[in-house]
């Protein structure tokens, strides 16, 4: 697959995480992860599987992160794996910025779609 491929594959699933997110369903968010996932948010330890992902992430959505954005930076396959790195940037409620940083990603092939595998995400703030 072209890494341009790749990129739109993956453009796709952050398309499907932002809007499963924004609408406050998790179960789906984490169902874009491996099984065996591993996820690394701020402050916290590594966390491994889909539970962890949507457990995590629900309480972000709690604690005031009403809306998430995503943008892709750069993604390069190699095998039945990719990376890519992206920006995010977490909203409030009212539209303000609560958090923005920068993240990492290693991508798996599954079945022929690609599924978040590692993914570190650091704050800028």
């Amino acid at each position: 697959m072209a890494d341009s491929e790749v990129a739109a594959a993956i453009d796709s699933v952050n398309e499907k995480m932002m809007k499963f997110y924004n609408e406050g369903d998790m179960k789906s968010v984490s169902e874009l992860y491996t099984e065996d996932c591993k996820f690394m948010p701020p402050g916290k330890e590594i966390l491994r599987g889909r539970k962890a992902v949507e457990e995590v992430l629900q309480n972000m959505k709690d604690s005031g992160a009403a809306k998430a954005f995503f943008k892709s930076m750069e993604s390069t396959s190699f095998g039945d794996y990719a990376y890519d790195w992206c920006t995010y940037t977490l909203f409030k409620e009212d539209g303000t910025v609560l958090d923005k940083g920068k993240g990492l990603a290693i991508w798996k092939k599954v079945d022929g779609d690609y599924y978040y595998h590692v993914d570190l995400i650091n704050s800028s703030l």
